[in-house]
């Protein structure tokens, strides 16, 4: 956020308790018949306080938007609904009708002038992950997948639906091909069009996973490094001087959100015992 933004932000947010102080003050204090603020009226001038500063928050965050750039996640194996369960033990599904609509709010939000998919998939159901390959290729505005640790199958699908495909130097990217001749044409056609790669190069790569490297040799992936040089670039792109990320995601209930929180803990944790088993900082190469 521009200091100028949160300046603003600031001015409303206080200019909301302000408000909310002197209307609290005038309802529950003047207003009544005794002169002398009690218990009662106090505690209820605090609740008006409250949502007061609130309120005044939400009108600030429109006015003065903290992010230009949304972000949605692809993340476990791609399903129409999410109902389907994962073909990897313990994975998670991700469901192609609500990635589709946080792209689709992502896109009617003028705040948010480009889009990140953060990929981190093995592939999925072909029509859900087409589905969620076109919202992305119709969205207004710069697109880019961004390969955290798998980008296969159907996330090569998906990502050849975006503008700039990103992926880290030891993420492991390829896999094109799917059941059924019909599939598997369509399947090399998108690839190599979205990556403007040769049909054939695309062709050659079935069932292959490629480290990131590998992958921007043959035309994989358009851009190597961490997320910081994803950042810049996009930024620059947009003509500003850094980007400002808001997370694009459905609404969930507490049971969920908690086992979102301890999926991401897990993996956090488990990068960090696998790190303890590579040579001299580079990735482990086995796929």
């Amino acid at each position: 956020m521009s200091g100028l933004d949160a300046i603003g932000r600031g001015a409303v947010i206080l200019l909301g308790a302000v408000v909310a102080v002197a209307v609290g003050t005038i309802l529950f204090g003047v207003v009544p018949a005794e002169t002398t603020l009690g218990t009662l009226e106090v505690l209820l001038v605090v609740l008006v306080v409250v949502l007061g500063i609130v309120l005044s928050g939400r009108i600030a965050g429109q006015v003065f938007p903290g992010y230009n750039v949304a972000e949605v996640s692809v993340d476990g194996a791609i399903t129409q609904s999410g109902d389907s369960p994962s073909p990897l033990p313990g994975g998670n599904s991700a469901a192609s009708d609500d990635i589709v609509e946080q792209i689709e709010k992502a896109d009617a939000d003028s705040n948010a002038e480009a889009l990140i998919l953060n990929m981190n998939t093995p592939g999925g159901e072909v029509v859900a992950s087409e589905d969620i390959r076109y919202a992305a290729e119709q969205f207004d505005g710069p697109t880019v997948a961004y390969a955290t640790n798998l980008c296969a199958s159907g996330g090569m699908w998906i990502a050849s639906g975006c503008d700039e495909f990103h992926a880290r130097e030891g993420s492991r990217v390829g896999s094109i091909g799917v059941n059924g001749i019909k599939w598997y044409d369509q399947f090399i056609e998108t690839v190599a069009e979205g990556r403007d790669v040769d049909p054939e190069t695309a062709r050659e790569t079935e069932a292959r996973i490629y480290l990131g490297t590998e992958a921007r040799e043959i035309g994989l992936v358009d851009t190597l490094g961490p997320r910081d040089e994803m950042e810049e670039n996009l930024a620059a792109e947009l003509g500003v001087d850094e980007i400002r990320v808001e997370e694009f995601e459905p609404e969930r209930g507490l049971q969920e959100k908690l086992s979102v929180v301890a999926t991401r803990v897990a993996r956090g944790f488990g990068r960090g015992v696998a790190s303890v088993f590579v040579d001299d900082g580079h990735p482990n190469g086995r796929v």
